[in-house]
């Protein structure tokens, strides 16, 4: 018999410990199905990471990017298997994006090549009859792009002139140019690299006489306007004229970066010109021009704007690729066989270069975030007895807390109750409030406060009726206490009285 009671608890202890562990892999397998925030922003951030680098790469091909959404998911931390689905639809919707980035990349290769290839067509065009097919490509460079580049030329139809701070005489025309004077030419051309419509702005930056040398604040061209309007052409006497030129957005009125080739058709008997800033990457000058320390001059010839040979191109490509936003040039005039003055531009309409406006693919791309949040819930436990005071009130808390916030516990619920029904018939006595603790077991200090960590908090809290002869004072989780360990007492010695007296029996 005595075998057969041991073995009994054998099997008792090796049940509540298979309990144990069963109960320890079930809350491990719920842990391990709910995804921390850590986590969650790893993966976000390997797929997110990997979208910017498909959009940098479509962006370089040309692929203009119209919109960024960046969207964010806020999704209850335990709530797995919801965490899990948002997840699943934000791989799918980076999956879908990728395939829309790769057929636009794919689009915007076949209109690059197009468009290079009309810039190749016009650059044999203009050089053709006055410079070797090989000069185009020791002019352009090495490796030598056309896409981004930009030939300096009236490219647009409605192209006009903003005066700025010019000053028409009484009937109406620009007789003068002054030091400090700025002006516009609107709408002149599209920049292939951005879309972007460019604005040129000058600044008259120094004016000499040609004879003597001397810095005079005004040139005129007698008496006739000195300002074209339909295209980028200045005419004024015998002087030498310094212009810094500003390529300027036209819509947001910001300096743009872009990759110019300068063209200057039109210099004369004893005329030349200078590029004084940024560095020329390179310069081709026609026959009847001689270049020397980066000053191109003219024979003793004049010719009209047509004729190539006194033509002169300088590559501003920046060696970055990122291009320039101005660029400053210096024409001199030393009399020549036109004594009246100097008819020079850049982009006149003698060139005849037309490579098409480049056209672009569109995106609008998405990227994504997710938030955790969790709660604070509020758990209030009745007296034994007599249950709760009923003007007490819940305890909630319906904010939303991100993971590592501090939650502050609520106020402690109160009541204005001295006996047990709030009535002045019911049992007198004294309701008190425990705190809060972190625990249902109402184990160690209340406490003031809860850290999230990757989990709801959870406050506890009873209530407990003192009634006024009670021998117990103070917290009532101690008579509760005293009243368990009293029944449990007195089961076991009931047990022990019944196993001793069916021992005695069976003796």
């Amino acid at each position: 018999m005595k075998k057969s009671k041991i073995k009994f608890s054998k099997l008792v202890v090796a049940a509540l410990i298979l309990c144990s562990a069963v109960t320890q892999v079930a809350m491990s397998v719920n842990a391990a199905d709910r995804m921390t925030q850590a986590e969650v922003n790893s993966e976000l951030a390997a797929e997110t990471s990997t979208q910017k680098v498909a959009v940098a790469a479509a962006e370089k091909l040309g692929v203009k990017v119209d919109g960024i959404t960046n969207e964010l998911a806020r999704l209850h931390g335990m709530n797995g298997a919801a965490v899990d689905e948002k997840l699943e639809r934000i791989r799918e919707c980076y999956v879908n994006q990728l395939l829309a980035i790769q057929a636009a990349e794919a689009l915007q290769g076949e209109y690059n090549e197009a468009f290079r290839h009309k810039q190749e067509e016009e650059f044999e065009k203009l050089i053709s009859g006055e410079w070797p097919p090989d000069a185009l490509a020791d002019f352009i460079g090495e490796g030598a792009d056309y896409l981004d580049v930009v030939f300096i030329n009236k490219q647009l139809a409605d192209m006009k002139l903003n005066p700025g701070t010019l000053e028409a005489d009484s009937t109406g025309k620009i007789t003068k140019l002054r030091t400090g004077d700025t002006f516009t030419y609107e709408k002149v051309l599209i920049d292939p690299k951005t879309g972007n419509i460019v604005d040129f702005e000058f600044t008259v930056v120094k004016i000499l006489d040609s004879m003597t040398k001397e810095e005079v604040f005004e040139a005129s061209y007698n008496n006739s306007e000195v300002i074209k309007e339909n295209e980028m052409n200045f005419r004024y006497g015998n002087h030498d004229l310094t212009l810094k030129v500003q390529f300027v957005d036209h819509d947001t009125r910001e300096l743009l970066f872009i990759n110019p080739i300068i063209a200057i058709v039109d210099i004369d008997a004893g005329q030349s010109m200078r590029i004084d800033s940024p560095k020329v990457r390179s310069c081709l000058w026609g026959s009847e021009l001689e270049e020397e320390d980066g000053l191109i001059s003219s024979g003793s010839a004049d010719y009209g704007h047509s004729h190539k040979p006194n033509w002169a191109l300088f590559n501003l490509i920046a060696d970055d690729g990122l291009g320039i936003s101005e660029f400053t040039y210096t024409f001199y005039d030393d009399g020549g066989s036109n004594k009246s003055g100097v008819e020079q531009g850049l982009g006149s309409n003698a060139l005849k270069f037309d490579s098409g406006i480049r056209e672009y693919a569109h995106l609008d791309i998405t990227y994504w975030d997710m938030e955790l949040y969790y709660l604070a819930e509020y758990t209030v436990l009745p007296d034994a007895k007599y249950g709760m005071p009923g003007d007490a009130g819940a305890v909630t808390d319906t904010a939303e807390y991100e993971n590592g916030a501090v939650v502050s516990a609520k106020d402690t619920p109160t009541t204005v109750w001295q006996s047990v029904d709030g009535t002045a018939e019911g049992q007198k006595g004294k309701w008190v409030f425990s705190g809060w603790y972190d625990n249902n077991e109402f184990e160690g200090n209340a406490v003031l406060s809860e850290t999230i960590v990757d989990d709801d908090v959870r406050f506890y809290g009873k209530w407990a009726f003192i009634e006024p002869d009670s021998p117990l004072t103070g917290d009532n989780s101690n008579a509760n206490l005293y009243l368990v360990i009293l029944g449990l007492s007195a089961v076991v010695l009931l047990v022990l009285l019944s196993v001793k007296r069916k021992f005695k029996c069976e003796q």
